[in-house]
C-alpha cells in the first residue's frame, strides 16, 4: 500500500521495525535515502515524509505494532531521540488518550519510545529484517520531479 506518491507504509514500517529490534534512532534524512531522494531536496518532502509517517502510525497499530514513527528524529538528534517541540505537540496529539493531562510532553513521547525499543528486544530474530540498503539519489528535483533540479 502506498501514501504520499513514492512512499510505501510497509517499507517504512519494515525499515523502522529493524531500528526498533536495533534499539537505535534513525533521523529523517535515513527515511529519505530510503527511498533515493538526496538530501538537499529535503525542503521540497519535509512536508510529505512528516505526513507519511503520521499516516505509517496508524498503518502499524492496524498490524500490532507500537507507534513507531516516534523512532524518526532530525539527524542533530539521532543520538538522544529528542524531537522539535512542534513535533512532540503533534505526536502528543495523535497518541495519547484524549482524557489524559500531560504535563510533560516529551517525557510521554520518551515512554512511547522506550516502549517501541522494548517491542522489538521482544521479537524474535526472524522477525527482525534487515534495513533495506538505501537507493542511490535521483538526478532530478524532489520526489515528485516536478520542481527543477538546481545545483
Amino acid at each position: 500500500m502506498t501514501c504520499v506518491r513514492d512512499f510505501d507504509y510497509d517499507r517504512t514500517l519494515a525499515f523502522l521495525r529493524a531500528a526498533a529490534c536495533e534499539g537505535r534512532f534513525v533521523s529523517y534524512g535515513d527515511i529519505t535515502r530510503l527511498y533515493g531522494i538526496a538530501d538537499q531536496d529535503w525542503p521540497y518532502v519535509a512536508a510529505p515524509v512528516m505526513r507519511h509517517l503520521d499516516g505509517s502510525i496508524a498503518h502499524g497499530k492496524a498490524r500490532g505494532m507500537p507507534a513507531l514513527a516516534v523512532l524518526s528524529v532530525p539527524r542533530a538528534q539521532r543520538q538522544s531521540g529528542t524531537h522539535p517541540a512542534r513535533r512532540v505537540r503533534k505526536l502528543v496529539r495523535m497518541l495519547a488518550p484524549p482524557d489524559l493531562a500531560l504535563d510533560d510532553a516529551a517525557g510521554y513521547i520518551r515512554r512511547e519510545q522506550k516502549a517501541c525499543f522494548a517491542w522489538g528486544a521482544r521479537q524474535r530474530p526472524h522477525k527482525c529484517p534487515k534495513p533495506y540498503a538505501p537507493q542511490p539519489p535521483r538526478k532530478y528535483g524532489a520526489v515528485f520531479g516536478n520542481i527543477p533540479y538546481r545545483r
